[in-house]
């Protein structure tokens, strides 16, 4: 399932103006990408079911529902400062620094759902 997301989000991203600049929560730079895949192999490999590591944290259920993920979005973080850009995606007006932070705050761009994936994203500053 992630590996489907990270494909919509990546053609999504594509699409922005500075595809390399713009971070997602299926690309949040070289660092942070490599680690997240060590952990979660490393939980794959554990022989642990996703929902009994991850579950909690993740409000996995075994069937989707749009209210219950919205909620969890809002548990997660609140409802996040964003303006619609031409690609169709959400940017955070006021991205912070901290990367759990920043995850937070892009999940909570997620909602209201659309038909299309939204792509709440941020802007990463040039060196």
């Amino acid at each position: 399932m992630r590996e489907a997301a990270r494909r919509v989000d990546e053609r999504t991203r594509l699409r922005s103006a500075v595809p390399d600049r713009t971070v997602t929560l299926f690309h949040l730079g070289f660092d942070l990408d490599e680690q997240l895949g060590e952990r979660l192999t490393t939980h794959k490999r554990g022989g642990v079911r996703p929902s009994d590591a991850l579950g909690s944290q993740l409000g996995i259920a075994p069937d989707f529902d749009a209210a219950s993920f919205v909620a969890w979005c809002g548990s997660v973080a609140p409802a996040s400062k964003v303006e619609s850009t031409p690609d169709g995606g959400r940017r955070l007006l006021s991205p912070p620094d901290a990367p759990v932070a920043l995850v937070r705050a892009l999940v909570g761009a997620l909602p209201p759902l659309s038909p299309d994936y939204p792509m709440p994203h941020a802007r990463r500053d040039l060196p």
